[in-house]
């Protein structure tokens, strides 16, 4: 076995609930903010316009735009309308709208704090599990930083489900290329285009999310996972100890 400052790893706290739990907790909240911070897809549209060389001809210019952790799209460098082959009269650019990013970076904050809580009292079990029952202060510091991140897994959970609900909006260009500002060159009024050269745009391709949608439903787990812990964690306090003697003292075998 591992020894670490004269002490031995032991296994015995991992094959009860509370230890078992605590390993399911060190795996998954690592996964969550994986999930978050490496998830990645992109956009695209196609606007097809009448050329600027010969207006009967139509030419087509592709925008694309790929995005990731912190999933800030409004910061995003614009992309400039090509003039050379739409027959706009105007510089114009296009940009996406929406900012994610504090929904995103709250979700990774609890999820990596989380792990790191879960390394140390992952560790702490192992070596020091016989410490860690005699002593029950530890028992309820863990109960009660486990329902704290119980409650800010829900609510990171919960707000960066929102924030993906509304990144996939953006990432949608039909949801917005026809009456925004960010694609004026889109713009459509009483059904024709604000600017004639343009035929149509056509949105091509709206982003993939299966990597987003893994990540707010082990959010919503680990939220899970530290809320059923709390039982096994209460059960190593002084506070249900003292309550079992209580009812074994009053109980009418403990008075005869």
């Amino acid at each position: 076995m591992v020894a670490l400052m004269g002490r031995e790893f032991k296994l015995e706290a991992f094959k009860e609930p509370r230890g078992f739990i605590r390993l399911l907790e060190l795996v998954f909240t690592m996964l969550a903010f994986s999930f978050c911070a490496g998830f990645s897809s992109h956009m695209e549209f196609v606007a097809e316009c009448k050329s600027k060389e010969n207006s009967t001809i139509l030419a087509n210019q592709t925008f694309t735009r790929t995005y990731s952790y912190p999933f800030a799209l409004d910061h995003y460098d614009n992309v400039t309308v090509d003039k050379t082959i739409c027959d706009v009269s105007e510089d114009m650019s296009v940009s996406w709208p929406g900012d994610y990013s504090s929904d995103a970076k709250f979700y990774v904050f609890i999820g990596v704090v989380s792990w790191l809580f879960c390394i140390a009292t992952t560790l702490f079990y192992g070596f020091n599990n016989d410490g860690y029952l005699d002593n029950k202060s530890y028992p309820l510091y863990d109960m009660v930083v486990s329902v704290m991140l119980c409650f800010f897994f829900l609510a990171s959970a919960s707000a960066w489900a929102h924030g993906l609900s509304g990144l996939k909006w953006s990432s949608d260009p039909a949801s917005w290329i026809f009456n925004s500002k960010d694609a004026l060159l889109c713009n459509m009024k009483d059904g024709n285009y604000v600017y004639t050269a343009v035929i149509r745009c056509i949105p091509t391709f709206s982003g993939t999310f299966a990597g987003g949608n893994v990540s707010v439903l082990i959010g919503f787990l680990n939220c899970f996972l530290f809320g059923a812990n709390v039982y096994y964690l209460f059960k190593e306090t002084r506070f249900y100890n003292g309550n079992q003697g209580g009812n074994l003292e009053n109980s009418p075998s403990g008075s005869m």
